[in-house]
């Protein structure tokens, strides 16, 4: 009796327009996109070859690991990476074209500039760059010139009949 009058209570509160929705697919599990492992290079000059190249070219360490993977000489790579971004065309395009027997100038030249004008198109700032844009030394940053000195200038030993004076 109690269960009678609990379902009878039960159809009495429920509305009487109300439908049953229909059931819904179940979703697919939400995928988490992991960051890419860092390739497992032979070693630390390798690894430092390879950031260089992936920093100068602006392309993954990934992608220059798998061009060196691929039985590729470190001027090789350097080659392909400098006609993609020249052509604006993906490696693995330039690297059909070379593979249908064409050399790396002739690859160049195929899209329509010489290896030599790839070669030169660099980025604006590399990391060891160490001058502005006026082409003067930063102040404070060790110079290539004037051997490593800060701001430019060497220090020595005084030049002979410049002997500093003692106070």
């Amino acid at each position: 009796m109690r269960i009678s009058g609990m379902l009878a209570a039960l159809l009495v509160l429920a509305p009487a327009g109300a439908k049953e929705e229909p059931p819904r697919p179940p979703q697919e599990p939400v995928k988490v996109e992991t960051p890419p492992a860092a390739p497992a290079w032979k070693n630390k000059a390798e690894r430092r070859r390879g950031e260089k190249l992936a920093l100068e070219f602006a392309v993954t360490q990934a992608e220059v690991f798998e061009l060196r993977a691929g039985k590729l000489t470190w001027l090789e790579v350097r080659h392909v990476l400098a006609i993609a971004r020249r052509s604006g065309r993906p490696t693995a395009e330039v690297l059909k074209t070379h593979a249908a027997g064409l050399d790396w100038k002739k690859v160049a030249l195929f899209y329509g500039f010489t290896l030599a004008e790839a070669e030169r198109e660099r980025p604006l700032l590399l990391e060891d760059d160490l001058r502005d844009a006026a082409g003067t030394p930063r102040v404070g940053e060790r110079s290539k010139v004037n051997g490593g000195a800060k701001g430019g200038v060497k220090k020595g030993p005084p030049a002979p009949g410049r002997e500093e004076e003692k106070r």
